[in-house]
């Protein structure tokens, strides 16, 4: 199927006319590209992070390590919490819900689902559930605020982060998910001030295959 949208486009036809296309074509390969490794000099300084921003090796290295240490900010934070998730649950003691209510609640909110599927799914709900109440919680009794600033200037670092990585905007964030990801932000910040904190300093590579 991608073969055939291809020739399509090449062609500039209907796919669904293809596969009875017959005929004999040429075509001239009139250039190529080839990447290669740029020379470390104040050319490439200057059309990475603009004129004479940085004018020496070192600081390039510097400047490149604050781009992607600003870059994975989020990521770490997030994995941060995840880490701290089950002594948060664990802290939090045993808390019971109306499960025939919120099985019925589930079935309604969602066409998708299923009663089987819902049983199958239920004990990570209720998982899920507890960790949400509990960062909830803790953003409230702490007094953790976020304002139309901070929701700002995080989209905006998300923006930045995923352009810089993709050349492009990967995903399209929901307003109220940038809302939720500056709020855990908040609270990761608060949790790492309540904990002794063992900082490691890792490669990108390294720090990917933690989520693994």
């Amino acid at each position: 199927e991608g073969a055939e949208a291809e020739i399509a486009s090449f062609l500039k036809i209907d796919k669904e006319k293809v596969a009875e296309t017959t005929g004999d074509f040429s075509f001239e390969i009139k250039e190529i590209t080839r990447h290669k490794d740029a020379e470390m000099n104040q050319e490439l300084f200057d059309k990475v992070f603009g004129e004479n921003v940085v004018t020496s090796e070192e600081e390039f290295k510097n400047k490149i390590k604050e781009a992607l240490a600003e870059q994975f900010a989020p990521q770490s934070d997030f994995k941060f919490l995840t880490d701290t998730r089950d002594m948060l649950v664990e802290r939090a003691g045993e808390l019971n819900f109306a499960d025939d209510l919120l099985k019925r609640w589930l079935l309604a909110a969602n066409e998708k689902n299923t009663k089987e599927k819902i049983d199958e799914d239920f004990p990570q709900i209720l998982q899920d559930l507890k960790y949400q109440l509990i960062k909830e919680n803790l953003v409230k009794k702490n007094g953790l605020k976020v304002e139309d600033a901070d929701i700002e200037n995080f989209a905006k670092r998300v923006a930045k982060a995923q352009f810089a990585q993709y050349g492009m905007l990967k995903n399209k964030q929901t307003l109220q998910n940038i809302i939720d990801r500056a709020v855990e932000e908040k609270l990761a910040a608060w949790l790492k001030e309540q904990v002794e904190l063992d900082v490691k300093e890792v490669t990108a590579d390294e720090f990917n295959k933690l989520f693994e």
